[in-house]
């Protein structure tokens, strides 16, 4: 694979784990983050604009369709650019229900895990390529 699959499958596997860890282990925290998140809509456009940004920039560099770690970086391109433009769109209503399982401690959990293991899985093909 290229340098740039390489490159990418590192920095959004180690990102992955990093806030996936975080996840798990300050599950309150986050609660109040997205709860916050949901009623500011100056930094919940920020965030957004910044977001379509990454996505579009992994999209258009990076179009590679296929079963394997680099088309799992497209993937996440998509996934970013599809949850930015719900977020410039939703109203603050919209935010406050995909909240209702925050206070989910198991939700947290499972999502957190399966998260850090996608990480795993990106960066390990990252760092092993060559």
């Amino acid at each position: 694979m290229s340098l740039s699959s390489a490159f990418l499958a590192e920095f959004i596997g180690l990102y992955i784990m990093i806030v996936s860890a975080a996840f798990i282990l300050r599950h309150e925290s986050f609660v109040e983050y997205a709860r916050s998140f949901a009623e500011d809509i100056a930094l919940r456009y920020s965030v957004a604009l910044v977001e379509l940004a990454a996505g579009l920039a992994i999209v258009l560099q990076h179009p590679v369709y296929e079963i394997s770690y680099v088309g799992a970086i497209t993937v996440v391109g998509w996934l970013m650019l599809i949850e930015s433009v719900f977020h410039l769109a939703a109203t603050e209503e919209q935010e406050h229900k995909l909240l209702d399982h925050a206070d989910d401690r198991a939700y947290w959990k499972v999502f957190g895990t399966l998260s850090l293991l996608f990480g795993v899985y990106l960066a390990t093909h990252g760092f092993t390529v060559f």
